[in-house]
């Protein structure tokens, strides 16, 4: 009866709907689809009704795009060329849907795509039938710290009830790449809350809300005294969110309203942990404090009872490492939905009922020990730690208290002896403690000892399951102790087999595991079935430091995380699900199509190119970002100043024309390089992350849409779009609507081809997708799907180390490409500060794969065997994983605040340093942009083909001969933050903000290897992201206010 209902609401039409008035005020992803009729109007309004980012489906989206442009709302609105019946985005990923006459969507399709508090408006005759976007069916909240008001850190989200669907390796949402390190997360009423302090140093809380389903920005709110961490002690605060509520505790407890953030109420009282119970449907949330256990009202926080429940001293002492109580890092408060649970005294566990504090339960007569803590209460059993032990202990009057007792052995390195000691219960279950097929789950290990135990070396090694009924440790779940893994050996050689034990590496990871309804979901990210399955690996995302990440609205949410640059990852706040046929697949045929500007021959329309010019990003194949001209500084001045709007890339600079395109905005402006006018400007459906690449009278550039575009280099109408993408998918990224398998900007031409990446990371949506493309055509050459670690696509092989570990190397991010020669072989090159990949440039074949810079304490630097040489070191080898990531999102990032540039300069143990060398061989420059600072090393720098560029963290080797040449010395420039560097010449050219004056930047001429500054011009304005490029006859500026410089010889 309930769907029959659900029917007739989905289908209720409203006379009274209009889209305007239906959007006024409002915010989210709005998608407009336009009939054969544009209602460019419409879409205009939409924007300006409320805060909504408007993705527009049109026939003729040319038209419709020229408009926006005009009424410059190409950074609010996107517009896509549509013509399919079925709608591109995510499940539940669209807030507003606006459909014109004359387009059939169907039903299924619409309620599809609609968040559960979505609007579908259907245009029909004269009004607008209102579709509501409905439930989604078995969606599960994570509103505590363990889950729920029970501890149980386990999530009932049906998107993981079946294993072989619950691996969460599809992106549905990115957002908030910059915001790093808060201190908790919850999901709840399909809101995604980031909880933290801003400013850090106050007592202030900082929420975030966005939308589970898209990541939209709901709300932003800041709370006076109720952070996390600043009372009592420095522990976070462990926020409850519910569907109407969000409760804070500090030295008062705050209601905030779920819906905006507004405080609503608010009670002086100081506690160390809080709870609310079956979500308010008791009416009350259950506070623990030193001396009591105390409900209040859920609504208005008045006391509705208190009992007497003095915790111990024990609870209270401060601990010297943590600088913390355990009643501050540990639960206080448990609940069942019908009572809570505390432990008095330290010694006895009590239940009162919720609804009047009435004392339900007590532990009298169980000898508990000396100190004790609730954990969690699942399926009629409480579960308490202390000391050495772990104890079940039933609450309904069914069954018999239960213990397991826990120690470890430790080894003397010196001696080799080993002895047992007492474990630490607490410490234990901290780590992983749920309830899982009525079993308690602990972490196990080679070293643990249970029950007294004299050995612990099993079959598998990793979870130990403890019937909750009895208490008897009956299953065990995890890794083969011993297995033949084939990796690389001591020696550093490639071995087939290493049979040897595997002690389970737990990373160490500072977060607990969680569960699902059938599997343990790891901090080292492995899904472990609980009935005994194959692990199975999450690779595509990692756990904030301190908080992990949570279940809930159908998918797995991690907080923003740039975690340095360890691990390839998709940086931020990401929302990740299973697979699902919200994609759907391009036939072939499709991929290709042709423009009105194909079969245009321009030839002798445009200057001819010339040697020295900078046609593509760094200027070349390498990326070098260097040019062999040398320029008068004396001679130079700006010759003009053109605003095309905007966050810019760095400009090209070929055959008469600045071509330069918008980040934010997907749009692309040519100028005249020797007047500054724009000659022509066209906007693409996505965002345009590096510069483009110009090949003879084409410009071709990757967007964010999944597709590569061909465009006339004269006029810049299209000569042919190629879809990279492996599916048409649509979600938000960065409150733009993007394809998951976004195209790099900076497509690179080498060898004949167009050579284009789409994606993310390997280890997500299906793998990177490969294509080499005609530059004439677009007709796919060869294309290639890369998966990372062990793909043998191509006939490439890599191999595994023996670990479980995530390694570093196991898998790449999209990445800047480049182009070049190894053995005499022509190879396309992916690289990150941790390795790299070759391909063969024929075919794409996976010919090798090349390790980290070599450090001390790091193995060989290199996955596949063999010396390390030539082959392993270009000039540039392509972004660090951070910086990478952050062009992913089309962030103004910066030298200074993003990390190493140069992956090379990874272990250097500072921010901001990056090499140049303008050729194999040449002579090298180090540039660190710190403090507001640029210094400047340039020579004696080893070549940068060298493997040994490190001798120590942090310092970098020098060649002797060329010390003795010319010890040269570094320079610093204190009052100029590097944005943008290249050199020419026997000069290096830097441009960057000028620290002494805000707001105003300068491009400085400084001399090599001398370091002598030899000219300096100032302009107003931040410089983009190496926002810097020159040719024979100009040093053109990029910003991020939208502004073009020119400087030129007089």
């Amino acid at each position: 009866m309930r769907h029959v209902v659900c029917l007739l609401l989905l289908m209720a039409v409203c006379a009274a709907a209009d889209p305007l008035t239906f959007a006024a005020g409002g915010r989210g992803l709005a998608v407009h689809v336009h009939g054969e009729v544009p209602a460019t109007a419409r879409t205009l309004a939409l924007a300006k009704a409320g805060e909504w980012v408007i993705h527009a489906l049109a026939n003729d989206a040319h038209a419709l795009s020229g408009a926006i442009r005009g009424a410059d709302l190409d950074d609010r609105i996107q517009v896509e060329p549509w013509t399919s019946s079925r709608l591109p985005h995510a499940n539940h990923a669209v807030d507003l849907l606006v459909v014109e006459t004359g387009v059939s969507i169907s039903d299924a399709d619409i309620r599809r795509v609609l968040s559960p508090s979505g609007t579908a408006l259907i245009a029909e005759g004269n009004g607008w039938k209102t579709v509501p976007g409905l439930p989604a069916a078995g969606a599960d909240d994570w509103t505590h710290q363990r889950h729920g008001a029970d501890g149980n850190a386990v999530s009932r989200d049906a998107a993981f009830d079946d294993q072989q669907r619950a691996i969460p390796n599809q992106l549905r949402w990115i957002a908030d790449t910059t915001e790093a390190w808060p201190e908790s997360v919850r999901v709840a009423g399909g809101r995604f809350l980031l909880f933290d302090k801003k400013p850090k140093d106050s007592k202030n809380a900082w929420i975030r809300a966005r939308s589970a389903w898209n990541g939209m920005l709901l709300w932003e709110s800041v709370i006076p005294d109720a952070a996390p961490g600043s009372s009592p002690g420095k522990v976070r605060n462990r926020p409850i969110a519910t569907a109407n509520r969000i409760y804070l505790r500090n030295q008062r407890i705050v209601a905030v309203d779920a819906t905006n953030g507004k405080e609503v109420a608010s009670t002086q009282l100081i506690t160390f942990d809080l709870i609310a119970p079956a979500d308010g449907a008791t009416g009350v949330i259950v506070a623990r404090t030193a001396e009591a256990v105390i409900a209040l009202d859920a609504r208005d926080l008045t006391e509705r009872w208190r009992v007497s429940a003095p915790l111990s001293p024990a609870d209270l002492a401060i601990e010297p490492r943590s600088a913390q109580s355990m009643a501050e890092r540990l639960p206080g408060v448990v609940s069942d939905g019908q009572s809570a649970f505390a432990v008095r005294d330290g010694t006895t566990a009590v239940g009162w009922s919720l609804a009047d504090g009435r004392e339900t339960w007590s532990s009298a007569g169980s000898d508990l020990g000396s100190h004790v803590v609730p954990i969690l209460v699942a399926n009629g059993v409480l579960i308490v730690a202390g000391g050495a032990q772990v104890h079940g202990l039933p609450i309904t009057g069914r069954g018999q208290p239960w213990k397991v007792t826990v120690a470890e052995t430790v080894t003397d390195k010196k001696t080799q002896k080993t002895t047992t000691k007492p474990g630490d219960a607490l410490r234990l279950v901290a780590k992983c403690a749920m309830v899982v097929k009525n079993r308690l789950w602990l972490q196990d290990s080679l070293t643990t000892r249970w029950n007294g135990a004299e050995t612990n070396l099993f079959p598998v090694m990793g979870w130990v399951g403890i019937d909750l009924g009895t208490g008897a440790i009956d299953q065990r779940v995890g890794y083969p102790v011993i297995r033949p893994w084939g990796g690389i050996g001591p020696d550093g050689q490639l071995q087939p087999s290493l049979d040897q034990p595997v002690v389970r590496n737990w990373s160490p990871r500072c977060y607990a595991d969680i569960a699902t309804g059938n599997a343990i979901l790891s901090q080292t990210m492995e899904l472990v079935g609980v009935a005994g399955e194959e692990p199975q690996f999450l690779r595509g995302v990692r756990g904030h430091c301190g908080i992990g990440f949570t279940l809930g609205s159908l998918g797995l949410l991690s907080p923003p995380n740039q975690c340095i640059g360890c691990y390839p990852m998709v940086r931020g706040a990401v929302g990740y699900e299973p697979a699902s046929e919200s994609a759907f697949p391009i036939p072939d045929d499709q991929r290709l199509v042709r423009g009105p500007a194909f079969a245009i021959d321009r030839d002798g329309s445009l200057p001819a190119a010339k040697p020295h010019d900078w046609p593509m990003y760094r200027r070349d194949p390498l990326r070098t970002g260097c040019t062999p001209v040398a320029f008068d500084p004396g001679s130079v001045k700006e010759s003009w100043a053109t605003a095309v709007g905007g966050q810019n890339t760095q400009a090209l600079i070929t055959r008469g024309l600045v071509v330069v395109a918008a980040v934010d905005r997907g749009r692309i402006t040519a100028l005249d390089e020797g007047t500054g006018n724009i000659r022509w400007q066209v906007g693409l459906p996505g965002r345009i992350d590096t510069a483009p690449t110009i090949h003879g009278d084409r410009v071709f550039v990757g967007c964010h849409d999944g597709r590569v575009y061909a465009l006339d280099l004269y006029d810049g109408r299209q000569a042919w779009r190629f879809t990279a993408a492996a599916a048409e998918r649509r979600i938000v990224n960065g409150e733009h609507v993007e394809s998951p398998w976004p195209v790099i900007g900076a497509v690179l031409f080498h060898d004949g081809a167009i050579h284009a990446m789409a994606g993310h990371l390997s280890a997500l949506d299906g793998g990177l997708q490969r294509w080499a493309l005609d530059p004439a055509t677009g007709i796919p050459k060869w294309y290639q799907v890369f998966k990372g670690l062990g793909d043998t696509t191509g006939g490439g092989k890599a191999v595994i180390l023996p670990t479980h570990a995530y390694r570093h190397d196991e898998h790449a991010l999209n990445n800047v490409l480049l182009g070049g020669e190894v053995d005499g072989q022509s190879v396309v090159r992916l690289y990150d500060e941790w390795g790299g990949w070759d391909f063969r440039t024929s075919d794409g074949t996976l010919l090798r794969q090349h390790g980290a810079v070599p450090q001390p304490g790091f193995p060989v630097g290199r996955v596949s065997p063999g010396p390390i040489g030539a082959a392993d070191r270009w000039p540039w080898v392509g972004h660090d994983r951070v910086t990478a990531g952050n062009l992913l999102r089309g962030l103004p990032i910066t030298h200074e605040k993003t990390l190493e540039t140069d992956p090379r300069t990874r272990f250097s143990g500072s921010r901001g340093n990056f090499f140049l060398f303008p050729a194999p061989g040449a002579m090298g420059v180090l540039i660190t942009v710190k403090d507001g600072a640029t210094t400047i090393d340039p020579e004696p720098w080893l070549i940068p083909t060298d493997p040994k560029i490190f001798t120590t963290a942090g310092t970098f080797a020098k060649d002797p001969a060329r010390l003795a040449v010319d010890p040269g010395g570094p320079q610093r420039f204190p009052i100029v933050a590097a944005g943008a560097l290249l050199t020419g010449g026997n000069l290096l050219w830097i441009a960057g903000s000028v620290t002494e004056t805000p707001g105003q930047s300068a491009l400085i001429a400084i001399t090599l290897p001398s370091g002598k500054e030899v000219g300096r011009w100032t302009f107003a304005g931040a410089v983009a992201f190496e926002g810097v490029s020159a040719n024979d006859r100009s040093v053109v500026i990029t910003q991020n206010d939208g502004m073009v410089r020119r400087f030129a010889q007089r």
